[in-house]
């Protein structure tokens, strides 16, 4: 990382004195070969930009994002912010406003831990979100609305004629005595494509790329305590647009380098319930896991270890009978690069996210 101290208000101004601005560079480079995914040589290199100002009455402002500085095309000039632009204003301890590429509120605050066939909350990818944080003692809070989609179309354009914030969501977790809670909630959108209802000027108005968008209303609640020495947990979900509810449970219980986790959800309205049975073992650098479980009849298992120095120096292995088979390797090259050789069945895998097919790469961080 590189910082840049800007001492004098006159470079970067806002609505009262700021007592400094301090500008962050970073970024990434990999030049490497895949024989799958990637189909050949291919290189990348991006840089990674921070604004940030504290102002007088404690608020610290702040922009981040990314620009793709090459990608497979050395002769690139045509360089564009990325799709990771957010603008912020945070108070410690108090919350905050972002508006730009971030998470929507529900899935902020939302997490079992186990698998519901009933709380498919949206997950934010590309959409332009504008959220708003808040601490009050043990709590935190969190609401959300969609200002645009994935493809950058807004609520009131085209044929709609209308123009506010799409898909309203909450979310919430603190702790009430021994219990934690969590809960979240999110509206059905109005304007989504594949919403019924929609008259032809309508349709289409927000045809989202995000696989992960789901249009309809979700509330979902859940409460936690540790007892004997284990976590449990208990979880609802209720999909009030399809008319159907989950009824989950957790426990976990640690000893030693061992932690075990069983989860059962009953799925009443539909044809099979879900588990998951996992046993993981972590002790300095060495990691390992082993899962097997049932989604609503889907069954999977898999296996996976890992030996970590660091981000930069690692081994990870494993085999996931839904997707297939992985190992790969980094070793560090001094403190900002490092050397990778992977082959994988499948895309993302493991920790470092293997590419898919076989790969040999140099990658730098700054």
């Amino acid at each position: 990382m590189k910082r840049i101290l800007l001492a004098s208000a006159s470079i970067v101004a806002f609505a009262g004195a700021a007592a400094a601005q301090n500008i962050t560079f970073g970024g990434t480079a990999e030049l490497g070969f895949n024989d799958e995914e990637e189909d050949g040589f291919f290189y990348s290199a991006d840089l990674d930009v921070t604004f940030t100002t504290t102002l007088d009455n404690g608020l610290v402002a702040s922009a981040t994002f990314t620009l793709p500085i090459a990608s497979n095309n050395l002769g690139n000039t045509n360089i564009g912010v990325d799709d990771n632009f957010v603008l912020a204003i945070e108070s410690e301890g108090f919350g905050g406003l972002f508006f730009g590429d971030t998470a929507f509120a529900a899935e902020t605050r939302w997490d079992p831990g186990f698998a519901m066939a009933s709380d498919n909350f949206s997950e934010q990818d590309n959409e332009t979100v504008l959220r708003g944080d808040g601490v009050f003692g043990d709590w935190e809070f969190s609401v959300s609305g969609i200002v645009a989609d994935a493809d950058n179309d807004r609520p009131g354009t085209g044929g709609s004629g209308r123009d506010y914030l799409d898909q309203i969501s909450l979310g919430g977790a603190g702790s009430f005595g021994n219990f934690v809670i969590d809960f979240a909630y999110q509206e059905e959108s109005q304007i989504a494509s594949d919403r019924v209802g929609l008259d032809e000027s309508e349709e289409g108005v927000y045809d989202s790329a995000n696989d992960d968008f789901n249009p309809n209303e979700i509330l979902a609640a859940a409460v936690g305590t540790t007892f004997g020495g284990a976590d449990l947990k208990f979880a609802v979900a209720r999909d009030l647009t399809a008319e159907t509810t989950s009824y989950g449970v957790l426990a976990r219980y640690p000893f030693g380098p061992v932690t075990l986790t069983g989860s059962y959800t009953f799925e009443p309205d539909f044809d099979e319930d879900s588990w998951r049975v996992q046993a993981d073992y972590a002790s300095g650098p060495v990691t390992a896991k082993v899962f097997y479980e049932s989604e609503v009849g889907e069954e999977d298992w898999g296996i996976e270890a890992g030996y970590a120095l660091d981000d930069l120096t690692n081994i990870y292995v494993g085999y996931i009978d839904a997707d297939g088979a992985y190992a790969g390797a980094r070793f560090g090259i001094g403190s900002n690069a490092y050397l990778e050789a992977s082959y994988s069945e499948f895309s993302d895998a493991g920790p470092t996210e293997f590419r898919q097919g076989t790969t040999l790469l140099v990658g730098l961080t700054f």
